[in-house]
């Protein structure tokens, strides 16, 4: 007779790893990953506030919101709990499910099985064998959560019907009540210390806090798939017992700190702290201090050379240094300017965290020296095995573009910005790095239409879960200003303005008009003559 136990199952596995266990049972990765998230909840403010925002709910709900994101995190590889999956690893059955070794129970002829697909479909088919949903309206709020963590692995999953019957009634029977009964106790580990049970309805989850939550277990599963954090492990404990175990070792370890996510900011100096030794604020530099301390979009129109940059960072400092943001991430239009801004994003780093993780994503990336630098840096370790202080790139943060929007500060060319909305495989983690940083777009004049519709749709996802974002310009038409304001919800202002100006959606909600330079601080007025000068080899196009 078969077991009907979730024990039974794995969710990681390696015949050829170092040490007695090859495998790594499914509930105790499941926890792995949850307890990766509640440190990075307990530990990061602007995850938190981000979360809050995007599910709307108040610090009166904090702590039952907190126990249905480690509830669904903790169900995030349910399509494990299949036979099909299981037989992925047939030298691990004989220690795990012996009765499964013969091939005779499977039917393998359904081709390619995917875990988290099948395992978004096949929980939403046997919800009402764990519960009795409450509503319509439950079942949906199960349906989005579901397919978030589900869709961990890169897309959202949709619910298309089912694979056909695979293996004989006792096998079907043991897959359903392996994932019922781990729904109960993720339940039990979960919900019930908040006061809540599988009858109750989890909040609502639309499209940005359901992007949100894959970005973010996503994440938390990358960290708690790494062996040398979470070796494989024998299954002696309680889920109960290796989850506060686990827990205990993460904190102690400080992990989230080792792979470059988490830093502490120091406190802001003002602008001053940024420029050299003989400079002074000079243009829109001596208008950062009056910003609101809020949340919001801001645009900054001022000359070449006049200090925008330094001017960007000190404002993002000061967001981050209030709580409403914890990294940058800094865009421009080509690799060449990207690979100038790394310099000046070192040094401003040094000045905002002291010890920070700097990383530069563009196609060729690895070519810049400056970068491999920080790259190296990241890998030197002190007699004491700590990282080097200073400014450095974890090689975690720099083995892949998707995660340059996870440490400190990123510096990226736009695309890798505008790939955060495009249907584009895990474009979600790159959207929750956005999302607890303050994104900064220079040159915003010099994108097409096509690049503007899409920076558009950045800033209206930024704008619902409580983010911010500064874009600089030299020179930005009035019709593309307006519609950049309208992405963040704001109305249409006056076209005239003077120039250096500085908009921002929450000093515009007070006063209606951008903030400006005193006459005093004005740059001088310039007469620039043009002429037209015709030459004889100067034809125009062909038609």
């Amino acid at each position: 007779m078969l077991s009907k136990d979730h024990w039974l199952y794995w969710a990681k596995a390696n015949p050829e790893i170092d040490g007695a266990n090859k495998w790594h049972p499914f509930a105790y990765h499941s926890l792995d990953v949850a307890v990766v998230a509640a440190t990075f909840w307990r530990d990061s403010s602007a995850v938190r506030r981000t979360f809050m925002v995007a599910f709307d709910v108040d610090e009166a709900e904090i702590r039952r919101l907190l126990a249905w994101i480690l509830f669904f995190v903790a169900l995030h590889d349910i399509g494990k709990l299949h036979a099909l999956f299981q037989i992925k690893a047939p030298d691990i059955l004989p220690q795990t499910w012996p009765d499964l070794a013969s091939a005779k129970l499977i039917d393998t002829s359904g081709g390619h099985y995917d875990h988290g697909r099948e395992g978004f479909r096949l929980s939403m088919a046997e919800l009402r064998g764990w519960f009795k949903p409450a509503s319509r309206h439950a079942l949906k709020a199960w349906a989005s959560w579901l397919a978030a963590v589900t869709g961990h692995h890169g897309e959202i999953p949709d619910n298309d019907g089912l694979l056909p019957a695979y293996a004989e009634a006792a096998v079907l029977e043991q897959d359903a009540n392996a994932r019922r009964a781990w729904a109960q106790e993720a339940a039990d580990l979960f919900l019930s210390p908040a006061g809540l049970t599988l009858e109750d309805p989890p909040p609502p989850c639309g499209t940005e806090a359901r992007n949100l939550l894959a970005g973010f277990c996503s994440l938390c599963d990358w960290i708690g798939s790494n062996v040398d954090v979470f070796p494989y492990a024998p299954p002696t404990l309680s889920p109960n017992d290796y989850l506060h175990s686990r827990l205990e070792q993460i904190r102690r370890d400080d992990i989230l700190r080792h792979f470059g996510l988490i830093a502490t900011p120091l406190a802001y100096q003002g602008i001053p702290a940024l420029l050299k030794a003989a400079e002074h604020p000079r243009g829109t530099q001596i208008m950062i201090d009056d910003l609101p301390l809020a949340p919001g979009l801001t645009i900054v129109e001022a000359p070449t050379g006049s200090g925008k940059t330094e001017a960007a960072l000190a404002y993002a400092w000061r967001l981050i240094d209030a709580g409403l943001a914890e990294s940058i991430v800094f865009a421009l239009p080509t690799q060449a300017t990207a690979n100038a801004m790394l310099g000046r994003c070192e040094t401003f780093s040094k000045s905002a965290f002291g010890r920070a993780n700097l990383v530069l994503a563009h196609g060729h990336s690895r070519l810049n020296q400056a970068y491999q630098r920080l790259v190296e840096a990241g890998s030197k370790r002190t007699a004491q095995g700590e990282t080097e202080a200073g400014v450095q790139c974890a090689a975690w943060l720099a083995s892949s573009r998707k995660r340059v929007f996870l440490g400190q500060i990123g510096v990226c060319t736009v695309d890798q910005v505008l790939l955060s909305v495009l249907p584009v495989r895990h474009n979600f983690v790159r959207a929750f790095g956005l999302h607890r940083s303050v994104l900064i777009v220079d040159e915003v004049h010099a994108y097409d239409a096509y690049m503007n519709g899409l920076l558009i749709e950045v800033l209206k996802r930024q704008k619902a879960v409580g983010g911010s974002a500064i874009l600089l310009s030299a020179t930005l038409p009035a019709g593309i200003r307006g519609k950049l304001l309208e992405s963040w919800g704001h109305e249409p202002v006056a076209d005239v303005a003077n120039y250096p100006a500085i908009w921002n959606t929450a000093a515009l909600s007070e006063s209606g008009s951008p903030l400006s330079l005193p006459d005093t601080e004005r740059p001088a007025q310039r007469t620039i003559e043009v002429s037209l000068s015709k030459l004889v080899s100067a034809r125009p196009d062909e038609p």
